[in-house]
């Protein structure tokens, strides 16, 4: 019962991935394209921009990357809990860098080819849609001086998980944080499986969190994430009730949506929430009520939830070059001859589509790569 149960969740969970990843594209897609209909940016925000509305937080890119924090501080960690498997927890170690590197050094390769080959459009297109980040594909640097190159874009896929330093792909930012967070979240579970054997967790995890919060708020996403595990593992029969979960659901989605003092979120400014703690409690909450109450998550298990969490990763490597690229130059070619009402659907509709296929044949090598580490840390670990 348990292996089944465990199964289905984590489908239910890399769905919840996917739809995020989904909402990265979107989010990047308004900021490059409709830029005052977002309303993320300050510079473009008006009255009739989607921030500040209830459901924002379902296509805010920027708190899908903190649930991403969560849910990695939850995903590594609750096997070996479980379990207390040490062997796996150290293949997961050492398999943790290079197995997220390679992925990334696609894309960064990907990337440096089309900047090489001059089929960036995004600054012609940014010349009609108004929109700085489009200009320079959220990057610190400007694009039109930028000389590319491959060793450098190659390297470079190592070296911002230490750095941060992204010239090729600016979606990664979230590496090194990625890769700090799964390191920190992994020796925290040897910390209370095996040195506290579990006991003493909430004073324990209190000063753990309070150290964390500390040093780097944002490594506070994995830590929660962890922390559910830990209560799931400590309390392996607890369900949640179905209504209860859709509260907690529902509220994390409303926390996601937090940008500005605006329409619904006039509360969270005068409480002073930084935004980015109001993504991280929303992240938790929604992967709370996942884990808790599955029933209400039915629906995303099988080859639906399957299929979302395959394109995950990849779409969101890929969807940045894709913006600056084929996206770009559809606008370019479909704004003489459509109106804006229709251009934009039909241009995020083409955007999804190409994004999700090249990524589903990125996961093709990905799963590759990952089945080729396996079997080397394996052969590793038995010789």
């Amino acid at each position: 019962m348990e292996t089944v149960e465990s199964a289905r969740r984590r489908t239910d969970l890399e769905a919840l991935r996917g739809m995020a990843a989904i909402a990265v594209v979107i989010h990047h897609f308004l900021l490059a394209f409709a830029p005052r209909v977002s309303g993320f940016l300050p510079e473009y925000r008006d009255q009739d921009s989607l921030v500040g509305s209830l459901w924002f937080g379902l296509i805010n890119g920027k708190a899908a990357v903190y649930f991403f924090f969560v849910l990695s501080g939850y995903v590594l960690s609750i096997h070996f809990l479980r379990t207390g498997n040490l062997e796996q927890l150290r293949a997961g170690f050492i398999k943790r860098l290079p197995r997220l590197s390679f992925p990334v050094m696609l894309s960064c390769v990907l990337a440096y080819a089309v900047m090489q080959l001059d089929l960036l459009y995004c600054f012609q297109a940014s010349q009609h849609t108004g929109s700085s980040w489009l200009r320079n594909l959220g990057f610190g640097h400007d694009l039109a001086s930028f000389s590319p190159n491959l060793l450098k874009a190659i390297t470079e896929s190592v070296t911002v998980f230490l750095n941060g330093v992204n010239r090729y792909n600016s979606s990664l930012w979230s590496m090194q944080p990625e890769m700090a967070g799964s390191f920190l979240v992994m020796s925290c579970a040897v910390f209370f499986r095996v040195l506290l054997g579990m006991r003493h967790l909430l004073y324990a995890g209190a000063l753990i969190f309070i150290i964390i919060a500390r040093l780097d708020p944002m490594l506070c996403a994995f830590i929660l994430g962890l922390f559910i595990a830990l209560a799931q593992t400590t309390h392996p029969d607890f369900r949640m009730l179905r209504s209860v979960s859709w509260i907690l659901f529902l509220f994390g989605v409303y926390l996601c949506g937090y940008v500005t003092g605006t329409g619904y979120y006039r509360i969270l400014q005068t409480l002073a929430m930084p935004v980015e703690q109001a993504y991280i409690i929303g992240g938790t909450f929604i992967l709370t009520a996942t884990v808790f109450c599955p029933s209400n998550f039915s629906a995303l298990d099988g080859r639906l939830g399957k299929f979302l969490g395959q394109q995950s990763f990849p779409t969101y490597l890929l969807h940045t070059t894709i913006l600056g690229s084929i996206s770009s130059f559809l606008y370019l070619r479909l704004l003489p001859v459509m109106a804006q009402q229709l251009l934009l659907p039909v241009l995020l509709t083409c955007t999804l589509l190409l994004t999700v296929t090249l990524a589903l044949g990125m996961n093709r090598i990905d799963v590759w790569w990952v089945n080729f580490l396996n079997r080397r840390i394996r052969n590793a670990v038995s010789g």
